[in-house]
């Protein structure tokens, strides 16, 4: 069965492209890195070999640097 949910075709391609993101978490907090891996549960973030083991009920929202072309979000949305 293909997963259509919209977090997990952004985390895919995030980590796919090794795209550099900013977490912020519920308290505030801010932490950049790459998103290594993820779950129905939880993100791993690697920033400067540092390893963060993230629950997604404590991340608030995710940005990237990147501007995205057209065509690189009608292949993120497939």
């Amino acid at each position: 069965m293909e997963d259509n949910r919209t977090q997990n075709r952004l985390f895919k391609y995030l980590i796919e492209k090794s795209i550099p993101v900013e977490i912020y978490l519920s308290t505030g907090k801010r932490l950049e890195g790459k998103i290594l891996s993820f779950d129905n549960f939880s993100v791993l973030l690697e920033d400067n070999g540092y390893l963060y083991l993230l629950y997604k009920n404590n991340i608030a929202s995710v940005t990237c640097g990147k501007r995205f072309r057209a065509a690189e979000i009608e292949e993120l949305m497939k």
